[in-house]
């Protein structure tokens, strides 16, 4: 690692700690992380793999494979492997998929009264999903024709056996804007709330935004100069043209730009004023965050601290020992409630329990109490875990239809400090609320774990009892139809303990019954649920 060229700040770990917002980035070499802490609280963490960086921000020149009209959908290839997906809705000139973005969450109120797909729109291809995308003017082959070569942007990483989600609907996010280049419109972040500086920035972006195009003015960008606000804007058409020099030029399927390394998006997208510091573990990354705050905002660079003391970063930050709560199925409240939190494919399930919360005499009350805590910790878990997709949340069944409306709003009052986009739907009667969260990349559980190989993922093995039956009932099949007068099976060792001690007469009944020897021998090697029969002379 090259020695930093700069005379870092004076870094105190202790005083850090008790700042409210800190933004961690441990850098190396084989992996990234950047963690953003809450009150001294894990609340997000990104993690990117240098034998498995992700793809979204991606511009690639692919060519349509395949058209398939009754999903509205297409599969391109873009030289990675498996065909990333298309919906017609990301072919259609809507304005509201550029603001799929949303971090910010950009806004204008004539082009939400045009909209024609909903934006909740955030799963795999699939002919339930499609009713959204018919409700298009347009077919997907109006659009667009197999064999055609086609610009396109990733939107959401691989997941599972599916392919990457594509939009022909560039974004390029700079610090302080996100120029859209093939549409016409200007949409400022709904975080600028402020009617005189929202008015501003809409008379800086109609001023300076060339022709044709489209720009979303970040929440980053309040109280910017028009200096900055030029700045960044020239920044980003002077890409986008170099884009488009480059795709003219290049034979698909090809990468044609590639978007900012982890450590770059997190300065980008994360460190601002709400930020109070932002510590970074590697000498090179320090010197190049410097660099790049001169240019877009050195008023935080009093922020910036390198950290070069012996102890990880992340262990001083007491951050391994989050990283492991967050992977276990069960989450215990304070009040002695407990919560379960089980991934499938598209959909995530939470179970909330009072478990040793007892609580007072009105159970009701005792209800109510352990679902508000709960919705608090499960808005906590969702933004840490990285959950998205199909969410359904099964709080504690409460009787009062104002008790449910209470516990729904806490939960969304919890959920506001989310950079991602979510919906949200009113508690059921039974007490359900399935909500849906953008998913661009693989949950905490996905990126950090695999199947297990020893149950195939399923979590669960047959019983001892259940697998001695099942072999029982094959060897009664192989003595029927043997001539051999020796059968050996081989089972794992606890397999072994149980034929020969719980099924001992049975095994014996069996070998007198079809007059065979029968051994039974423990195989450590074997998988709990395999075995082996040997048929043997003697």
């Amino acid at each position: 690692m090259a020695r930093s060229t700069r005379k870092a700040q004076p870094y105190n770990p202790s005083k850090i700690k008790t700042k409210n917002n800190v933004l961690l980035i441990n850098s190396e070499g084989y992996e990234t992380r950047v963690a953003l802490i809450e009150k001294g609280k894990l609340a997000e963490l990104v993690i990117e793999r240098e034998a498995d960086k992700g793809i979204i921000g991606n511009i690639f020149k692919g060519r349509v494979d395949r058209i398939v009209s009754g999903i509205g959908a297409a599969f391109v290839d873009i030289g990675v492997g498996k065909n990333c997906f298309l919906y017609v809705s990301d072919i259609y000139q809507d304005i509201k998929s550029y603001e799929s973005w949303l971090s910010d969450s950009a806004d204008d109120d004539e082009t939400e009264k045009q909209q024609s797909v909903t934006d909740d729109e955030e799963d795999d291809i699939g002919a339930e999903k499609t009713s959204h995308h018919n409700r298009l003017p347009v077919m997907i082959d109006d659009l667009i024709q197999e064999g055609q070569d086609i610009l396109v942007q990733i939107v959401k990483e691989p997941l599972g056996k599916k392919g990457a989600r594509a939009t022909t609907h560039i974004t390029l996010p700079g610090r302080f804007l996100v120029l859209m280049p093939t549409i016409k419109h200007i949409g400022i972040s709904r975080r600028i709330q402020d009617g005189k500086k929202r008015e501003y920035l809409r008379g800086l972006a109609k001023r300076f935004l060339p022709e044709g195009m489209g720009l979303i003015v970040r929440t980053a960008a309040e109280g910017v100069s028009e200096v900055e606000f030029k700045r960044d804007l020239l920044f980003l058409t002077n890409l986008w043209k170099k884009i488009q020099r480059k795709s003219d030029t290049s034979h698909s399927p090809s990468l044609i730009h590639k978007d900012l390394a982890l450590s770059d998006r997190a300065i980008r997208d994360m460190f601002n004023e709400t930020i109070d510091a932002l510590v970074v573990d590697n000498e090179d990354d320090y010197d190049r965050i410097n660099d790049l705050l001169d240019t877009i905002s050195p008023e935080l660079k009093p922020r910036v601290f390198l950290h070069d003391q012996t102890d990880p970063l992340f262990d001083i930050f007491e951050i391994e020992p989050q990283i492991d709560k967050l992977l276990q199925r069960k989450i215990w409240l304070k009040s002695g409630g407990h919560i379960y939190i089980d991934e499938a494919e598209a959909l995530v399930a939470i179970d909330i329990n009072t478990g040793k919360f007892v609580g007072g005499q009105d159970i009701e009350q005792t209800l109510v109490k352990t679902n508000i805590e709960a919705a608090k910790e499960i808005s906590h878990q969702i933004r840490a875990r990285g959950l998205g997709g199909l969410l359904v949340v099964d709080f504690i069944d409460m009787k009062n239809r104002s008790n449910r409306h209470k516990v729904h709003e806490a939960f969304s009052e919890a959920m506001k400090s989310d950079r991602e986009r979510f919906t949200m739907l009113e508690m059921t009667e039974v007490g359900l609320i399935q909500m849906t969260r953008r998913r661009v990349r693989p949950s905490l559980l996905k990126t950090l774990t695999q199947p297990c190989p020893y149950c195939d993922g399923n979590g669960v093995i047959l019983a001892p009892d259940t697998m001695a039956i099942k072999v029982l009932r094959e060897l009664r099949k192989v003595c029927r139809t043997t001539s051999k007068p020796r059968v050996l099976v081989k089972v794992h060792p606890e397999l072994h303990r149980v034929l020969n001690q719980i099924m001992e007469n049975e095994m014996a009944e069996l070998g007198d019954k079809y007059r065979k020897m029968i051994s039974i021998q423990p195989d450590e090697k074997l998988h709990f649920e395999n075995y082996t029969i040997e048929l043997l002379d003697f």
